[in-house]
């Protein structure tokens, strides 16, 4: 089977393609690499954070959305999201769902079981990994923060390189492949994350947490025409569905008027990406 897998550090990347050569399918690889992004990538996610869309397309069939955006407390009004969020600590999260929506796409697309995909990750976080330079510049910033040391050990590599480990993520991951992804919510973490925000002074009931796997949704995806090409995405909401589908069209309009390939298009270009983007932050 032929393929490619992207991601935002090597190791995941390497995660999912060995997951394909091992016999698993895209949507087996893609769960192995975003488990193994919570380990490599810390300071861009995390299993305690919230997921977005991710698209598949059958062999037959419209092509499907698994999506498990953020969602705000139940008990919190619009009035109260409106506020200046902290930068660390219970206050600035809510109930995570990312172990919600991978469960969910591994479930219902892929082959593999929660602990074959999961194996990568857990395994990395006990051993370690070289940090790139985006993850250690992430670490020099907030080197004062609690957290850092709370979650990370450091270590030299002998290229000068930045190894780190997670050993309480790594209890984490084993026990999540031992008693698959539903312990993440119907466990101990689920208690422990509500008399956290209690302390903080956040109401986050506990019905909020157990009841976070039921956040993720299997939709069909929306289309776009585009020059007499189907362009497939996550749905509207509040994913960036609506920019790319902009974007498609702004490249499009401009692929009519003059070859792309010139510096003057893509400056146009450029600049028309720049201001649709503004629309989605």
């Amino acid at each position: 089977m032929a393929g490619v897998v992207t991601a935002s550090s090597q190791a995941a990347a390497d995660a999912g393609a060995a997951v394909v050569r091992g016999g698993g399918n895209a949507v087996d690889a893609i769960v192995a690499a975003a488990l193994v992004s919570c380990v490599a990538d810390p300071c861009n996610t995390g299993l305690g954070g919230y997921g977005g869309y991710m698209l598949v397309q059958p062999r037959s069939g419209a092509a499907l959305c698994v999506q498990f955006p953020v969602c705000p407390p139940s008990t919190m009004s619009t009035q109260a999201l409106q506020r200046a969020y902290p930068d660390e600590g219970p206050a600035c999260s809510t109930v995570p769902n990312v172990v919600a929506g991978l469960a969910r796409a591994l479930a219902t697309f892929g082959t593999l079981s929660w602990e074959q995909v999961s194996a990568p990750a857990f395994r990395l976080a006990g051993e370690g990994v070289a940090a790139n330079s985006t993850t250690r510049r992430a670490f020099s910033l907030h080197r004062s923060r609690a957290f850092i040391d709370e979650c990370f050990e450091f270590t030299e590599a002998r290229d000068g390189g930045l190894v780190f480990r997670q050993p309480r993520l790594a209890r984490t991951l084993e026990r999540l492949a031992e008693n698959g992804p539903g312990w993440f919510y119907s466990g101990p973490l689920g208690a422990a994350a509500h008399a956290a925000w209690q302390r903080a002074g956040v109401d986050v009931p506990l019905e909020d947490w157990l009841d976070a796997q039921q956040t993720a949704e299997v939709v069909e995806a929306p289309a776009l025409l585009v020059d007499r090409v189907h362009i497939k995405a996550a749905p509207l909401g509040l994913s960036g569905s609506a920019c790319m589908f902009a974007v498609a069209t702004a490249a499009a309009r401009l692929a009519r008027r003059d070859s792309l390939s010139t510096p003057e298009s893509l400056a146009e270009l450029a600049s028309a990406i720049s201001g649709i983007w503004q629309h989605r932050f």
